[in-house]
């Protein structure tokens, strides 16, 4: 187990310094811009069926304005409505 220093000040008291386990630290949220505004996106299994997941996702990134790059995995697709369809390795870049 990892123990950092912690400290703390709340208003109107002085600072104070602890030992504590590092799993006792708040999670820090600098990374998860990614997660809420990403630039891009995959849909791994994409297909042009009407009834399928993936179709559902790229009509909800669409009809929400999502302006970022949509990759779709899908080997069995050349293109799906109207975006290029491809293997995750052929990515031109990692997507968010």
């Amino acid at each position: 187990m990892t123990f950092v220093q912690y400290r703390r000040t709340l208003p109107g008291f002085m600072q104070s310094a602890h030992l504590v386990p590092s799993s006792w630290l708040p999670m820090s949220i600098y990374r998860l811009d990614k997660l809420f505004s990403p630039r891009s996106v995959a849909l791994i299994g994409a297909s042009p069926r009407p009834t399928s997941p993936g179709r559902a996702a790229l009509h909800n990134l669409r009809s929400a304005g999502f302006a970022g790059a949509i990759h779709l995995i899908n080997p069995h697709y050349d293109e799906i409505e109207g975006i290029r369809s491809s293997f995750l390795d052929e990515l031109p870049e990692p997507p968010d």
